[in-house]
């Protein structure tokens, strides 16, 4: 995370200048158990027919964790969590859940991942058009997601063409 003053840190409160801070609650926030918490959260009410409610969880528990950094443990099993939720779906969900998770974390997966997730969506279009889903919105949004991870594998390909 960018701080204002980057050489601060927790053992450098000030707790007595009549800020009126709760040094336990500084202090449980600062070992970041709170996004482990959103983590148990997610998990335990896991169920692709309530998208809405497990995808406001992740997108929180994402949000802080990348606001802690990328290079964090914390980051690393957020996104431990959503893949493992994508693959275990592995878009059989009758919703958005799929979709959803999907874009929370195409933008930085690695090809590898990249690749895992376009087979995804390819199943994920395949079954609407194979069931003639009446639902326009989730096939147009597979769609798009297609087309974001096709874009996104060309131009990891075109820089690996560049760079050998």
């Amino acid at each position: 995370a960018e701080l204002e003053q980057p050489d601060a840190s927790i053992a450098a409160i000030d707790y007595q200048s009549g800020r009126k801070l709760n040094k336990d609650l500084i202090s449980r926030l600062a070992t970041c158990e709170y996004i482990t918490e959103y983590l148990k959260w997610f998990e335990d009410m896991f169920d692709p027919n309530e998208w809405v409610e497990c995808n406001q969880i992740i997108c929180r528990a994402l949000d802080i964790s990348k606001r802690l950094g990328k290079p964090t443990q914390e980051y690393k099993q957020v996104r431990k969590t959503i893949n493992s939720a994508i693959y275990e779906l592995n878009g059989t969900d009758p919703l958005f859940l799929s979709i959803n998770l999907i874009q929370l974390v195409f933008s930085d997966a690695s090809r590898e991942e990249t690749e895992k997730y376009l087979q995804i969506v390819n199943k994920i279009v395949q079954q609407r058009i194979n069931e003639r889903n009446k639902n326009i919105f989730l096939v147009e949004k597979a769609f798009s997601d297609k087309k974001k991870l096709l874009k996104q594998l060309t131009n990891d390909c075109l820089n690996d063409i560049i760079y050998m």
